[in-house]
């Protein structure tokens, strides 16, 4: 989708209004329908006010920051690998 930046965003910012942390947030993660974008896989995901758990360091690896789950974080880098890989899609074509 065009908006597709906006809509990752907009993902973003409904999880943290519903006090959701995802924990898994990478590019396999994210499907289109319709042009919308989804976020799948919440098997990890939790209320940040549920009680600490060990989930594996596998998750969301690795667009996550070493300092544990972010997802503020691991969203940004999401957007920065899909503009690395249009960029380097769009340098092929214009070639």
């Amino acid at each position: 989708p065009t908006n597709w930046k906006e809509q990752m965003v907009s993902i973003a910012l409904a999880l943290k209004a519903d006090n959701i942390q995802h924990r898994d947030i990478k590019p396999d993660n994210f499907m289109v329908k319709g042009g919308v974008i989804k976020l799948i896989d919440f098997g990890w995901a939790r209320f940040y006010d549920d009680p600490p758990d060990d989930p594996p360091s596998c998750l969301g690896y690795p667009y996550k920051p070493s300092y544990g789950f972010d997802d503020n974080y691991s969203m940004k880098m999401v957007i920065k690998q899909y503009e690395y890989e249009l960029d380097n899609k769009l340098s092929t074509i214009c070639q």
